[in-house]
């Protein structure tokens, strides 16, 4: 399958990432914005959200928090990954392609779950694959284990943050290894220091 068609001349780059509701995902893809205009979609269950947020919502439309970068928050009810899927995929699709317009898309999802909208949307993909999913879900462990590999296989390109992860889905999806990358999480320049240290040296308070 050839992949989608990314650059143009003419436009400006769309990228969006479902979900980023953690701090490194947002940090690693919001740092693209001096390329393209990045949409953080942070779908939530709504106990969660009330406790993060201190109320119910949607966003219905992005809000910008720093230049070239927008969010939309949104708070789910029970049900939403599974037995509301196809009314939460529509929703989903609805969101991001007013947020892409015409312009060229690529598409991160890190929850093997989002493969399908992944496929529907027909853009360049990225599998983002942050933790071993099995064991988020209790009593899917096999599905979830057997949709991953539909995830790595649709994706153009799955990016690990676990060198072990890596390894274990290039066996499992061995025609796709070469689309799979270890690509770790980063490090705030506040905690590095410039050669090894003989004693630990304190956190930055």
């Amino acid at each position: 399958m050839r992949s989608p068609k990314l650059v143009s001349h003419k436009q400006r780059l769309k990228l969006v990432v479902l979900d980023a509701n953690f701090y490194w995902t947002e940090q690693l893809f919001s740092a693209f914005r001096d390329y393209a205009d990045i949409l953080l979609l942070r779908p939530v269950d709504f106990r969660a959200f009330k406790n993060r947020y201190g109320s119910y919502f949607v966003d219905l439309k992005p809000k910008q928090i720093i230049e070239g970068v927008w969010e939309q928050r949104i708070c789910f009810i029970p049900g939403w990954l599974f037995h509301y899927w196809f009314l939460t995929e529509s929703f989903f699709t609805y969101l991001i392609r007013k947020f892409q317009g015409n312009n060229p898309l690529i598409f991160i999802f890190n929850y093997p779950y989002y493969y399908t909208l992944a496929k529907k949307l027909k853009a360049y993909s990225i599998y983002y694959n942050i933790d071993d999913y099995r064991h988020y879900w209790i009593g899917r462990e096999v599905q979830t284990i057997e949709t991953e590999k539909l995830a790595v296989d649709s994706a153009n390109l799955t990016l690990c943050t676990a060198k072990y992860r890596a390894s274990y889905l290039k066996k499992q999806c061995s025609l796709k290894a070469n689309q799979i990358v270890h690509l770790p999480h980063g490090c705030s320049p506040k905690l590095m220091v410039e050669q090894p240290l003989l004693e630990p040296k304190p956190l930055p308070v």
